[in-house]
């Protein structure tokens, strides 16, 4: 049974994914008067399948980015850490209540949805890449822009599953002090969160100038639109102007799947600390 704080979310999740998939097997099927494939791993060659071929394999390998990812990468994180910045840290664990995932999860996904669309953009630009995922060729902008949605189930993984970790370590409740460190000087005791650490670096990289670098290629698509007006490149094009909120609300279910297995991560990131000698727990306000 589907817990009663899940419900309203799947219905929504639900309506949005029927929505997506009736716009690429109808409306753009309706719109292309070609009906020719885009993507060579695709077994149907019609643009509207291929639309909703990425979009369910999205959907599925972020389940599994999140999921191995958090299992795989938190440890390593930690570790990480300890090694580098946290030579001289003390660390704890900090009784952590669990939060409202579901309203927050759009906030979660959005960074990752941004690491997405700059690691897509990085490898489509490689003709190779290009040559290798799709079937048609037309356009540079168009084929850079086609490329980056056939890449979103692979690059989409990778950024939830780089993601995760940081999840899992702030539902662990892992914080860390320079409160030994400080002895000798006039400097402040600090309390830091762990994964808050790694998010900061990864929202920095996920930033500002990867939304210049897409709204700079959705320029070039306006540019190509006006000297080739057609219902099915209008179709495309609006689509991928708001491309990074799709992929903000797909990634969204991975959020809800960590948060179905809250207590299970919460008790695996602790003992994973516990063998570090992290075992030392602390009141919300302080070591």
């Amino acid at each position: 049974m589907v817990s009663g704080k899940y419900k309203k979310f799947l219905i929504r999740y639900g309506i949005f994914i029927s929505l997506l998939l009736v716009f690429f097997l109808v409306i753009l099927n309706l719109a292309n008067q070609y009906h020719r494939g885009l993507l060579k791993y695709s077994l149907v060659e019609n643009q509207g399948f291929d639309g909703a071929l990425i979009t369910i394999l999205t959907i599925g390998t972020v389940l599994l980015g999140t999921s191995i990812g958090g299992y795989i990468l938190s440890p390593l994180f930690l570790i990480a850490h300890k090694k580098t910045v946290g030579r001289k840290m003390a660390y704890r664990i900090q009784e952590k209540p669990r939060s409202g995932i579901i309203k927050k999860s759009y906030i979660k996904t959005f960074f990752p949805a941004l690491i997405t669309i700059n690691l897509s953009l990085i490898l489509a630009y490689d003709p190779s890449i290009q040559t290798l995922l799709l079937d048609t060729l037309s356009s540079n902008e168009w084929n850079l822009m086609y490329a980056c949605c056939a890449l979103f189930p692979f690059t989409g993984a990778i950024a939830m599953a780089v993601f995760s970790p940081i999840w899992f370590l702030q539902d662990g409740g892992l914080v860390y002090s320079n409160k030994e460190k400080v002895k000798v000087t006039s400097d402040p005791t600090e309390i830091r969160s762990l994964g808050g650490w790694y998010s900061n670096i990864l929202k920095g990289f996920s930033g500002i100038a990867v939304i210049m670098q897409f709204y700079i290629l959705v320029a070039d698509l306006i540019s190509y639109v006006d000297t080739s007006l057609n219902t099915t490149t209008v179709l495309f094009l609006v689509l991928w102007i708001i491309m990074p909120l799709i992929l903000t609300f797909l990634y969204t279910i991975g959020i809800v799947a960590l948060d179905i297995i809250f207590e299970k991560r919460k008790k695996f990131i602790i003992k994973v600390a516990e063998k570090f000698g992290i075992t030392q727990k602390i009141e919300p306000l302080g070591f």
